[in-house]
């Protein structure tokens, strides 16, 4: 735990600096972006994205509470937010097992409160038309962490660990004059996804022997208010398989994700 929480420490250092350098061009944009799995550790983000922004005086950053749903050939991958695997009917009798998933978005153990955090950045060109829309676009780097039970049965489970690295792009239509206090920001991009670490119980395989890299898909609905509160959903498509061996979960392993996310900054 005190390697990750080191880990996104030096992310979140490394993207202030390059920010405020950044900060001297009109039409530089930049947003550090926060996410969490647990509701608790989402607080303690959301905390440091305000902290961040009242500090610099602009949306610098926002935080987001994401909830991933896992889907797998076997049907026994599980999240430790306590959804369970969208094909668990082929593993298991879900009208005599109603313990087998839990309360983990809302949980105080560690692997719970660290089940599934993203940190990143983007950063781009954005224009500042006069007109009713203007536009942005981005390059975008982010550390990922995705936690995982592999259920053998109703109650046993291999808890996984999975890391990598997102590298990718994307582009925003912003609909609402500079002048108007409300605007609505409609987001998409790619992001190409590359293991990093891999760890589970008595498994000595490496990130490159046990999972996969590919392409996924980031989509983002958000109204901003007076530049300063903003609120929006989110959605995440993999299009790859988590998983390289077949052998845990099958030859389809995946995990459609959505959020909610929120930046606020008081003046």
């Amino acid at each position: 735990m005190k390697k990750i929480l080191s880990e996104i420490t030096i992310v979140v250092v490394l993207i202030v600096v390059g920010t405020v350098q950044g900060f001297a061009h009109r039409n530089f944009y930049n947003r550090i972006e926060f996410g969490a799995g647990n509701a608790w550790t989402f607080v303690l983000m959301e905390g440091l994205s305000m902290t961040l922004n009242q500090i610099t005086d602009k949306p610098l950053s926002e935080a987001t509470l994401r909830f991933g749903v896992p889907s797998s050939e076997f049907g026994n991958l599980n999240s430790y937010q306590g959804f369970d695997d969208w094909n668990r009917d082929r593993f298991v009798d879900i009208s005599e097992d109603e313990e087998y998933g839990d309360d983990g978005a809302i949980s105080l153990h560690g692997r719970n409160l660290f089940s599934n955090i993203i940190v990143g950045d983007k950063a781009g060109y954005i224009s500042d038309n006069l007109g009713f829309w203007n536009y942005c676009v981005y390059g975008a780097a982010y550390y990922n962490l995705t936690q995982y039970k592999v259920m053998e049965n109703e109650v046993d489970y291999i808890p996984v660990n999975t890391q990598r690295v997102q590298l990718g792009g994307g582009a925003m239509l912003i609909l609402g004059s500079i002048e108007s206090s409300g605007r609505f920001i409609i987001d998409g991009g790619l992001r190409y996804n590359i293991p990093v670490y891999f760890g589970g119980k008595d498994m000595e395989e490496s990130a490159s022997d046990m999972l996969g890299k590919g392409i996924s898909s980031h989509y983002m609905f958000k109204y901003s208010y007076q530049n300063s509160i903003a609120v929006g959903f989110t959605f995440d498509v993999m299009h790859y398989n988590i998983f390289k061996d077949s052998s845990l979960v099958g030859d389809t392993s995946k995990m459609f994700e959505f959020g909610i996310t929120l930046s606020l900054l008081f003046r």
